[in-house]
Formats: C-alpha cells, structure tokens, sequence
C-alpha cells in the first residue's frame, strides 16, 4: 500500500521508497525551519553593514493618551522607554552621529566608527525638545530633527507662550531649534513646507501623499501635468529652505521625504534645492555602497520596541 510520503513524491513525478521519502521531508521540513529562523534574526540586519538610521517622532509620558484615540498610537514613545533606549546606547558605548558628519564619511570614504547609531525624528513636535533634548543632554547624544516648516513658522508669526501640553501636538519654535544646534548636539532638516498631507488625485476624491501624486483639480476635471507638479513641489520645498535659513542662520542638514515616499522628480528637486542627503523609510543599514546618499534606511521606532528587540537591531 502506498504511503503518505511515497504518494507526495509521486505527485512530482518521483518513484522513491518510503524511508527516502520521509529522511527527504524530514530535511526539507529541518531546513525550512532553519531558514525561518535565520529570517527572524535577520530581519532588521538586511542591505548594508554599516550603523544603523533610527526614526522617532513624538513622545509623552506614560499614560498621556489614556481614553483618547491615541491611547494605542504605537508612534507615540513612553518617555521612560525613549530613556531606557538612550541609557543603553550610553553604557554600550554608542556613537551618535550628526548628519553633517555622516556627509563626511560618506565624502572621504572612511569606514564608520564602530557601534555608531543615527537618532532622528520626524515633523518636529515639541516633545522632541521638553523631552527628548534634557536627555539627549544627560548621556551626551547626537540627535537630528526634521521639521515641517509651516507650523513651526506659525508659532513664530503668531507666538503662543501657553504651557506646553503633549496632547496637543504642538510643534517646536525656532528658538528651541536654535537652542537644540547652539548645543551641538542637535542638526535640523526638512520635512517639506507644507506638504507633509495629501491631494486628490482622482475625481471620487481619492487621496495620495502630496510630495509624489498628480493632483486632480475638481473644478476644472484636469490633472496636474508633470510640469505642473514639479513645480509645486519645488515651490513647497525651496520655501523650506528659504524660511528655516532665515529664521535658523543656515539651511537645512538633510531632507526627510513625507512618508517615507518619493519619485524621481522629487529627488532631483531635493538635489536642485541643495539639500545633500535624504532620508526614506526603507529597513537597511547606513551603506553607501548599497543606499544611494538620497535615498539612505531608517528603522522606525514604536512603543512596542521592548529593549531585547532593540538591543537585537542595534547589534552588530
């Protein structure tokens, strides 16, 4: 009578007698538990083997968003657990590394110091300096923030010195940004002008992030050319410059793309507005003779990163 096994086998054409056939599925069963394994332990080590790019953005103490619709906002850092990341960077020795130094190794070829890491943090709330600074200040880290430019010029056009409230989402002014890089402990980049949202993009008032979508105009039923948006998102992201220049003494370090999301146009409107790096949301290590220096890897950091599961994706 013919086994389960022989029966497997036969299906793909093989004629093999029972014990071949079960030692045969025991090794593909063996191996492809190991390889599954090696996966899950690979998982944050994948492209490149240089430091790796962590990505933050808002933070609050424990228990903020309690009864809110944000009380399991995993993009929302417990203060004690930002904390417990920046101590355990300290006593493991890590170095932290500015963006403006990460453009020097890139230029003269040089290898990264060992156990270096890149703290940055996305749209620029105002945790990131009631926060994230008075620690980044306890145990001597580097840290880079990219800011949406408007609402932070906001506060500067119609200045708000009401107590800070984490709920509120407020973002950063430009005399905290000054304070943070005055320290040297601090670079700042841009996150667009205003674009970090989204435009219709078809006529059921579909939405696609603004920075790599044609925009569908309703009134007249056109899409926006190619032309058209280029220069809508060179506009958006020059104006950055323009105002973060004017308002902070030099123009931004970097650029965070929205979302993570980019197109070649608005690649090379980032080129052309002098910006010498890029930041995606891509899982790699910081290689550049894998990532391309516009397009460089970032993990993202949530509340549900336990310090096993950091621990795993900072070792090297």
């Amino acid at each position: 009578m013919e086994t389960k096994e022989e029966k497997i086998f036969r299906l793909f054409g093989l004629e093999i007698p029972r014990r071949t056939a079960i030692i045969l599925l025991i090794f593909v069963l063996v191996s492809m538990v190991v390889v599954g394994i090696q996966i899950y332990n690979r998982q944050f080590a994948v492209q490149g083997e240089g430091p790796v790019i962590l990505m933050y953005h808002h933070i609050a103490p424990a228990g903020t968003y309690a009864g809110t619709g944000d009380a399991d906002n995993n993009a929302i850092i417990d203060v004690d657990k930002f904390e417990e990341q920046m101590k355990w960077l300290y006593d493991n020795g890590y170095n932290t590394l500015l963006a403006s130094e990460v453009m020097e190794y890139y230029t003269s070829g040089e290898p990264f110091p060992e156990k270096s890491v890149v703290i940055t943090f996305d749209d620029g709330y105002e945790s990131n300096y009631v926060y994230a600074y008075p620690l980044l200040q306890k145990y001597g880290l580097k840290a880079n923030i990219s800011i949406i430019v408007k609402p932070t010029e906001d506060r500067e056009l119609n200045p708000d010195d009401s107590p800070y409230e984490p709920k509120s989402l407020r973002h950063l002014t430009f005399a905290q940004l000054r304070e943070m890089m005055d320290s040297g402990l601090v670079e700042v980049g841009s996150h667009s002008y205003d674009s970090h949202g989204k435009v219709v993009t078809k006529a059921d008032g579909s939405e696609e992030p603004a920075l790599v979508s044609l925009a569908y105009d309703s009134e007249s039923g056109e899409m926006e050319t190619v032309e058209q948006y280029i220069e809508r998102i060179r506009e958006d992201i020059q104006h950055s410059v323009d105002v973060m220049t004017q308002y902070l003494g030099e123009a931004p370090a970097f650029f965070a793309y929205p979302y993570g999301r980019y197109t070649q146009e608005l690649i090379d409107v980032v080129k052309d507005c002098g910006f010498p790096m890029a930041f995606t949301v891509k899982n790699g290590r910081l290689d550049f003779s894998v990532w391309d220096v516009y397009l460089l890897p970032r993990y993202n950091i949530d509340n549900s990163f336990d310090l096993e599961k950091y621990e795993k994706l900072l070792s090297y």
